[in-house]
């Protein structure tokens, strides 16, 4: 489980014990995975499990894990593995349709679903995977936990229309950015924590500081891949640099330099803008965006998010869990995928 990017981030803060519970949490939602993408209809089949066997962080069950185990309560472990395999599905389901609006072709450097079969079989193998996580949390048989995570779907649904009809606007608030961030990525991450919580037994207090933290921590998550996208390495990242800024995507480094930036600057800017501008031209636009200080007001940003999820984890006891929450809120803005 060492390919894990969230896992190797646990290293320094977690105990061997810690570090192989959530291993194996992982490796058991991983087999429960497996196990639901499985169909009898190939086509469907292979285009979500194209999507599962490229990878990922696993970030959003290693955080239902953690939450449930920074309560200092006894749970039962099968709800964590069916909890997180029911909220990475819902990520995969998410990764699939984005692949699909975005007309993307590649992803973590494998062809899309959409490249693999078409924008139909990629849509519907994104429903398909969207209801089996429905079911597993039906299985599951808590209501609150059922209609937390429907709702924080709906918000998600939300910020990606939002996002869609933000396409080309280059006269995108902060504030309306920021919005989008949250309902896109944030309300989500905060679902997982906040089942984590209910797994674990929390007190209302107790699930409202996990629901802050994995807001924050959303936040930060998301200002943070604004970042990569620009300056991360197209291996690891898997898409090429300035993916977002050629679509047309507006993120916060652009449109803060839209604002910062001295106006021959700016005119570039708003003329390469959802273009798919070769290297050079894209290293232009990259330097644009530095000296506006358009990536340090990003990463500030995503700083602060970060010492607020610390800070909304200090009323909890002190347990190598809330230890580890920490140190993936210090990994969403140090990793370099």
């Amino acid at each position: 489980m060492s390919a894990v990017p969230c896992l190797d981030a646990l290293q320094s803060a977690a105990p061997p014990w810690l570090m192989q519970a959530v291993s194996d949490d992982i490796a058991a939602v991983e087999f429960l995975i497996g196990r639901e993408i499985h169909s009898h209809l190939p086509t469907v089949e292979n285009a979500a499990r194209n999507i599962f066997t490229a990878g990922g962080k696993r970030l959003r069950p290693a955080i239902v894990s953690l939450a449930a185990r920074a309560t200092g309560n006894p749970f039962k472990s099968t709800r964590v593995h069916l909890i997180g395999a029911a909220m990475e599905m819902v990520h995969m389901a998410t990764l699939i349709h984005d692949d699909v609006i975005d007309e993307s072709h590649t992803r973590r450097g494998r062809p899309t679903a959409n490249a693999l079969y078409g924008n139909r079989i990629g849509v519907l193998a994104g429903d398909v995977l969207l209801s089996k996580a429905m079911r597993l949390l039906a299985m599951d048989d808590d209501l609150g936990l059922m209609r937390m995570v429907a709702e924080a779907v709906v918000a998600m649904s939300e910020g990606e229309v939002a996002e869609v009809e933000s396409l080309g606007c280059l006269d995108l608030s902060p504030q309306r950015h920021l919005e989008i961030v949250r309902k896109k990525t944030a309300v989500f991450v905060e679902a997982c924590c906040r089942a984590g919580a209910r797994i674990g037994g929390a007190d209302e207090a107790a699930e409202e500081m996990l629901g802050r933290y994995g807001h924050h921590v959303g936040m930060a998550f998301q200002l943070a891949d604004d970042i990569l996208d620009f300056r991360g390495d197209p291996e690891k990242i898997g898409k090429a640099v300035g993916g977002d800024f050629r679509e047309g995507c507006p993120t916060l480094p652009v449109i803060h330099a839209l604002v910062s930036a001295p106006d021959s600057d700016r005119d570039i800017l708003r003329r390469q803008f959802g273009r798919d501008a070769d290297n050079g031209r894209m290293n232009e636009v990259i330097g644009m965006i530095e000296r506006s200080g358009g990536f340090e007001r990003a990463h500030e940003l995503a700083v602060a998010h970060v010492q607020s999820a610390m800070a909304s984890l200090s009323p909890l006891p002190e347990t190598p869990a809330s230890a580890c929450l920490a140190r993936i809120a210090d990994f969403v803005v140090s990793r370099d995928r």
